[in-house]
């Protein structure tokens, strides 16, 4: 068998060293992305619970406030009974029930839940309202969910109050009040299974820090770092404009940690790179900026110079 020439052996190892230094630079390159990063939303999906209350023990509950309820097992309550029941007072009178104050301040959104019941014969004489305030001073607000006046109801409610950063309130009270005539009207309105779950308010991150080179050249990657924290330590992930007209989204990381990215850009000039971060909750932050300069190229000053002055260098040869 004739024996390849030792050439070209050479040249074929050297391609396959050529070949297999690439690969291993390529598998080296650097990447920033979490690709198997996930997080449960539970701030949204967990409400916490503030009030909790099915009137089984002493009555009045703590805190809470009562004209003409008691405690009673009464047919009214279509939920599992004892349920806080209207009792007879003669004539016409106003009646209320309003639940002890919490502290929400610190949640953006609240959920009132409760089963209310009416078993009203002549409804047109029953009014029963639902209001609450944030404080003691603040208004009562009317969130009223049937049509007064009432007619025969048994049912479950839920209704949401949001406030935002502001807060549900430092002491937040919910009041049922009666209006009507008679005592079949009244002793057969109950209130049972009330609640009050709440959100805690989202703060978005803070602006993210950009950190990396203010200037380069065309066609050449360069790394940039970006870091925000999140008030609540939730996880952000962060929208990058190179100002090039190329944009993208990160994955989700730790609040505060930093992470970085490579890019370039194709022509020369003046960029400014801008970022913001967004939590698990999809609060996003203000917008932080960046300038980097992609220079032209520019011919040495002593070409500028000969270039400047060929003119005045051809008229003192036609001179001397």
């Amino acid at each position: 068998m004739r024996k390849k020439p030792i050439l070209y052996k050479t040249l074929v190892i050297g391609i396959l060293i050529l070949f297999i230094g690439m690969s291993v630079v390529s598998s080296m390159g650097y990447t920033t992305m979490k690709t198997n990063f996930s997080f449960i939303n539970s701030k949204m999906d967990s409400p916490i619970v503030l009030l909790d209350e099915n009137f089984s023990g002493t009555f009045p509950p703590e805190g809470w406030e009562i004209g003409f309820f008691g405690q009673n097992n009464s047919t009214c309550c279509d939920s599992e009974p004892p349920c806080a029941r209207g009792e007879y007072s003669g004539g016409y009178y106003d009646n209320f029930m309003m639940s002890k104050a919490i502290d929400a301040s610190n949640y953006e959104k609240c959920i009132i839940k409760f089963y209310f019941g009416a078993k009203a014969p002549y409804g047109s004489n029953l009014a029963v309202y639902l209001k609450y305030r944030r404080n003691e001073t603040s208004p009562l607000i009317d969130i009223t969910p049937w049509t007064n006046p009432i007619d025969d109801i048994c049912d479950y409610y839920e209704i949401e109050i949001t406030y935002g950063s502001e807060g549900c309130g430092e002491a937040l009270q919910i009041i049922w009040q009666y209006i009507g005539w008679y005592v079949y009207f009244f002793n057969n309105t109950c209130i049972d299974d009330v609640k009050i779950l709440g959100i805690p308010i989202n703060n978005p991150p803070e602006a993210p820090l950009i950190d990396g080179p203010p200037s380069g050249k065309v066609d050449v990657e360069y790394e940039y770092t970006f870091n925000a924290t999140d008030p609540e330590e939730d996880p952000v992930m962060y929208f990058i404009d190179w100002g090039d007209n190329d944009t993208e989204w990160t994955e989700f990381s730790d609040s505060g940690e930093e992470i970085t990215l490579k890019h370039s850009w194709i022509e020369e000039g003046d960029y400014i790179i801008k970022a913001k971060a967004k939590d698990i909750n999809d609060a996003e932050s203000d917008l932080s900026e960046f300038q980097i300069t992609i220079p032209r190229t520019r011919a040495s000053s002593y070409h500028w110079f000969l270039d400047r002055f060929l003119m005045l260098n051809r008229l003192l040869t036609l001179l001397l």
